[in-house]
């Protein structure tokens, strides 16, 4: 996810086993499921393991992990601020070596 293609993205989320979360607009969109990191409360910073795969252009569901091994995703999210994330996806095989996304509430 470039910087302009990012910007234009809104995330959602929903709950079951873990986190579920989807970028809501753009050519390509993360989609997955974040799950909490076993030692999160005792770590600096709290963050979560994402697993998920890419949805590209104009369809309309994305794949599940481990469907296409070239859409599969795996990262970290990371809480950087009080209203503040960030999610880093390396090796998205798509356009980058490292995709970083900064996610905010909407005010």
């Amino acid at each position: 996810m470039a910087g302009s293609r990012a910007a234009s993205n809104s995330l959602h989320a929903r709950g079951r086993r873990g986190t579920d979360v989807q970028a809501a607009g753009g050519s390509q969109r993360p989609s997955g499921t974040l799950y909490r990191e076993s030692r999160a409360d005792s770590a600096p910073r709290p963050r979560a393991i994402f697993l998920g795969s890419m949805a590209l252009g104009d369809e309309q569901r994305p794949m599940r992990y481990g469907t296409d091994a070239n859409r599969d995703l795996a990262g970290v999210m990371e809480r950087i601020g009080d209203r503040r994330w960030r999610l880093i996806l390396p090796h998205p095989r798509f356009e980058s070596l490292l995709d970083i996304v900064e996610i905010v509430p909407m005010e």
